[in-house]
């Protein structure tokens, strides 16, 4: 028999949620949980990775020490039992590693995940609302997209400072603190009162709903067609009356990133300079939308058409990375670009 790690999940709260089979697993004679940390443990002593919390750097660091433990184990025992926090397969990084290291087989058994109480809690169907799980300490490419999301490794105020800084501090959430058991709390509130709030290794985060580019996009449109239906001056303008400010807010645009492209190679942080680039972007964009928005009043294009033929452009301008053209240089890509334009004017 092949050396095995046989993992089971100790389910999202107090023992009355760990299945039979798991009961009996931990019984068996070289078992580890990953942290102590849980209702479902009360009166057990079993060995555990808390102290490799506290020695490592990093939590691939951890991750990387739990899984070449257990292998280690298996491959002295034959078996060896690990017990996680809820489900094996909602969200476990050790277990993925673990599944992924061809020395010991891996065993996963069955077990209630966190996402079963925390959606009980919440009343909502993850299926129906298109519930998304995330990692609160993941890459930053992962907080992308209108929601819902259910934030988990949420266990410390340090975190929920870090989730905050993620969403932004007044992004509506609802803390769900001891799902299951009968302290449980299901809280609405702001992003950045999350640090003030229950938390430990049983707290999750609901993110109904962000506020992604394309909402501040779809609130600039209306505010172009307000002022366009209230302001006097906004109503009067044309194409043509606007193309002198466009130029004025394209020059005012690039002396900002000058300043700034200055400030930087000196290797100055200057937020102020940041900001007024941000201004000046701004202004740029409003005339973007004050002439699409022209264009629409009269059935010709509006910014969803702009968006898209720029988005179609560029695309097809990069088969180097959307199709199996090859380059190795940024004078490749240029030159490769103007090929295609001059394709595409015919």
């Amino acid at each position: 028999m092949s050396p095995r790690v046989r993992v089971v999940g100790l389910g999202p709260a107090g023992p009355e949620w760990v299945t039979t089979s798991t009961r009996l697993s931990l019984e068996g004679p070289t078992v580890r949980v990953r942290t102590r940390h849980h209702p479902a443990l009360a009166g057990l002593d079993l060995p555990s990775y808390d102290d490799l919390y506290d020695a490592a750097e990093s939590f691939d660091q951890l991750y990387d020490a739990i899984v070449d433990d257990l292998v280690e184990l298996a491959l002295r025992h034959d078996e060896v039992v690990y017990a996680v926090p809820g489900s094996p397969l909602v969200a476990e990084s050790t277990v993925e590693r673990l599944r992924d290291r061809r020395e010991v087989q891996v065993l996963i058994e069955p077990a209630v995940s966190v996402l079963d109480v925390a959606a009980i809690a919440l009343g909502i169907d993850p299926m129906a609302v298109g519930l998304r799980i995330l990692d609160a300490l993941g890459p930053a490419e992962s907080f992308r997209g209108p929601g819902p999301w259910l934030l988990l490794q949420t266990y410390s105020s340090s975190i929920m400072a870090h989730v905050a800084d993620r969403l932004g501090p007044q992004t509506p959430v609802v803390l769900v603190h001891h799902a299951g058991l009968d302290d449980q709390v299901v809280r609405e509130m702001t992003a950045a009162e999350l640090t003030g709030g229950p938390v430990d290794h049983l707290t999750s985060v609901y993110v109904p709903r962000v506020r992604g580019v394309g909402d501040a996009v779809e609130d600039l449109v209306e505010l172009a067609r307000t002022l366009r239906a209230q302001c006097p001056w906004d109503q009067e303008q044309t194409h043509g009356s606007l193309a002198r400010h466009l130029v004025e807010e394209s020059y005012e645009a690039l002396e900002a990133l000058e300043n700034l492209a200055t400030l930087e190679s000196r290797g100055e942080v200057d937020e102020a300079a940041s900001l007024h680039v941000r201004e000046e972007l701004g202004d740029l964009l409003y005339q973007i939308v004050f002439h699409a928005e022209l264009a629409d009043e009269v059935g010709s294009f509006d910014l969803h058409g702009v968006v898209e033929a720029l988005s179609t452009k560029l695309i097809s301008r990069h088969p180097h990375v959307f199709g199996d053209v090859d380059v190795s240089t940024a004078a490749e890509v240029e030159s490769r670009w103007e090929e295609l334009k001059r394709a595409e004017k015919g």
